[in-house]
């Protein structure tokens, strides 16, 4: 990427200068709801910007602002309308890829290459796959006797909430976004607070594509004010969440004691990466340090438990322990940089505290387990790229989720014994099995708890493919048909012949 301080010195100019505002009826207006919400980078601690802290009027404005839109110009939009839309917004998002990976690096510390690859790319490739979509929702027709014929119809959920987690602020908006304007709703976006910039800019960019004012408003604030008042909303028709359990349970909450509204949840993760004997070590290692240490851990399916046999365990832990010494932690800005801040001190507290536990648990450290306050890294959050080995099922390090580069290395003699580790978890995300026995390596992906399981590879996300979790890691489905159907139930018409 060229002139990327330039970039950084243009954005937050803007930035420092923007009033606060929120988007709804396709412009920007002011909160209704007191004071702002400063965001700061997490590399430095510098302000970057600020944005409303909305609240439940403001949501209540949104949600009506979508309800008009729906019935209006939401119902004269063709499915071939919806797709030359989403089509025309992967194109601006791809022209803009630079900036907005700029953005994502500033608000988040996402290391800007990353931020490009995964984040733009991967909104250009979701929008793109669900303008196919938009044309392509079909019901079905049943001869149901001599006088009877039954049929049924997809119908848009009117007005879907979407809530967005930090780990992934632009390509987990696209995907939700993609699919809920492919299935023909309108939609309420509250981003996490730590992350709003690069997905207001998103929702201006669907805008600029053609997307008519109102399908789709973007609020800011507080989860307990603003995104419990987008829950508890007796007109949103369906949830769309991504985030931590606490909130999730809340979310659940508010649906009960509003309209029953589906809650579709994308939560966290305790990935297992599973080396057999005959597997490829050195490829499963390799899979598993780019997963869990340069994308900072962060994400439900990043490989946090290395389980290896007996064999080829001191190997193993030998490579990756060397790898995670040479991954450059820096500034996210930087394009060599592999390894950013956490997003938080809040965060940073959290990884420290379970380095902690996994000294007190008798886990042995081979690698970082520290703050990395080198050089100007002092007023950031960096973490030390971090290894503990000999980890048995039992140990919590092993069965709970810790945001950031942060690996457990287990250790199994039977398949018995890997199946049993790799389910010893309350989570179930992802996980991979290495073997050069395929019908092996099959047998056992049917035995893992998870929602995804690669074989032989690890952390790919094809858009055309489902992708959730299972027990404390998600229910429900996104990406794929099922992604799309998600917002268009069907409804059954029957129709006497007689």
């Amino acid at each position: 990427m060229k002139n990327v301080p330039q970039k950084v010195e243009h954005i937050l100019k803007i930035l420092h200068t923007r009033s606060p505002i929120l988007f709804i009826g396709g412009i920007g207006v002011e909160a209704e709801g007191a004071g702002t919400m400063q965001i700061v980078s997490p590399t430095d601690g510098q302000h970057v910007g600020r944005v409303p802290g909305a609240n439940d009027r403001d949501i209540e404005r949104a949600v009506r602002t979508a309800e008009t839109a729906f019935v209006t110009d939401g119902a004269e939009l063709s499915p071939t309308d919806r797709a030359a839309i989403l089509w025309r917004a992967a194109d601006l998002v791809e022209q803009e890829g630079d900036e907005l990976a700029v953005l994502l690096a500033l608000e988040t510390g996402k290391p800007i290459r990353e931020a490009r690859t995964y984040e733009v790319e991967g909104a250009v490739a979701l929008l793109r796959y669900f303008a196919g979509w938009a044309t392509k929702i079909s019901g079905e027709s049943h001869d149901l006797g001599p006088s009877l014929i039954g049929y049924t119809l997809r119908e848009p959920v009117p007005v879907l909430g979407i809530i967005c987690s930090w780990a992934s602020p632009l390509r987990g908006l696209a995907g939700k976004v993609g699919a809920g304007l492919a299935a023909g709703s309108a939609m309420v976006i509250k981003p996490h607070e730590l992350s709003p910039f690069a997905a207001l800019r998103f929702v201006e960019l669907l805008h600029k594509a053609g997307l008519p004012a109102g399908l789709v408003n973007f609020v800011t604030g507080f989860g307990h004010v603003a995104g419990e008042a987008l829950a508890m909303h007796p007109s949103v028709g369906a949830l769309a969440f991504s985030g931590s359990i606490e909130t999730a349970r809340r979310t659940l909450v508010a649906s009960a004691k509003s309209n029953l509204k589906p809650v579709h949840l994308v939560l966290g993760g305790k990935s297992a990466n599973i080396v057999l004997a005959d597997g490829a070590v050195a490829k499963a290692v390799a899979a598993t340090w780019k997963s869990i240490f340069t994308g900072r851990g962060t994400s439900g399916v990043a490989a946090s438990r290395l389980i290896v046999h007996e064999s080829v365990y001191e190997e193993a832990v030998s490579i990756v322990t060397e790898r995670a010494r040479q991954i450059v932690v820096g500034d996210p800005l930087d394009e060599h940089t592999d390894l950013g801040p956490l997003p938080s001190e809040e965060h940073l507290r959290r990884f420290l505290a379970y380095v902690d536990q996994g000294r007190r648990e008798g886990a042995r450290l081979v690698a970082g387990g520290a703050r990395d306050a080198d050089g100007g890294k002092a007023a950031g959050y960096f973490v030390r790229p971090t290894v503990f080995m000999d980890v048995t099922g039992d140990m919590r390090i092993a069965r709970e989720e810790v945001a950031g580069p942060f690996l457990t290395v287990l250790r199994f003699r039977k398949e018995e014994e890997a199946i049993a580790l790799a389910n010893g978890t309350d989570y179930g995300m992802a996980a991979g099995i290495w073997s050069s026995d395929v019908g092996t390596a099959q047998r056992l992906a049917r035995r893992v708890r998870a929602g995804t399981v690669w074989i032989n590879r690890y952390g790919e996300v094809d858009p055309a493919m489902p992708f959730g979790g299972q027990r404390l890691s998600g229910s429900g489905r996104e990406l794929g048909r099922v992604g799309v159907e998600a917002f268009a139930p069907p409804k059954a018409i029957y129709v006497s012949t007689k």
